[in-house]
């Protein structure tokens, strides 16, 4: 009788063998992640996380939160003017304070915004607006000052960014997928 459930047990164990590399797989994916952890399986911030690493943010993008971060792909990276993200990967100060008003110390989801625009200050210190215009939301950051021309403020120049990917979520906060970079030259 023992000799013919070996061959069974044998089966069983090896299925089991086999077995526990994908469960263990699975279970890292069922839990909660975050927003670094999401970026990295999303495969299309390769910029974005190799400059949160230079600028020393990763740590903070592991931590509690909640954040969001607005996050550029490697498409609008891409855009950036000539030479402007080799200057900024090669001053980590200057990039860690570019890099911050891209996250947000509080999780925004789009269906928070309505018709009304919601504000919301950048750990960098600066306000982004969170604007909804029908079913599309934008971010609108204000340059850090408007220029004064003949006693008048003028018109202060601002950059505009489209969430087309948005409420991703993560243990720590959301990610918003925008299609530009916020990058705001006074």
């Amino acid at each position: 009788m023992l000799t013919q459930r070996a061959p069974m047990l044998v089966v069983a164990a090896l299925a089991l063998v086999a077995y526990s590399p994908v469960r263990a797989q699975e279970e890292q994916q069922a839990q909660p992640q975050t927003i670094i952890a999401v970026l990295e399986a999303q495969g299309n911030h390769t910029t974005l996380l190799n400059a949160l690493r230079t600028a020393g943010l990763v740590e903070t993008l592991q931590g509690e939160g909640p954040y969001t971060l607005f996050a550029p792909t490697d498409e609008a990276f891409a855009a950036l003017p000539e030479g402007k993200l080799d200057e900024l990967m090669a001053n980590p100060e200057a990039l860690k304070q570019f890099l911050s008003l891209h996250v947000a110390s509080k999780a925004i989801r789009t269906a928070d915004v309505t018709m009304e625009p919601v504000s919301v200050e950048t750990i960098e210190g600066s306000t982004i607006h969170v604007i909804r215009d029908g079913e599309v939301v934008r971010l609108q950051v204000p340059a850090p000052a408007a220029e004064v021309r003949a006693g008048e403020e003028a018109a202060a120049p601002q950059v505009t960014a489209t969430i087309v990917n948005p409420d991703i979520e993560a243990s720590n906060g959301i990610i918003l997928v925008v299609d530009r970079v916020l990058l705001v030259e006074g």
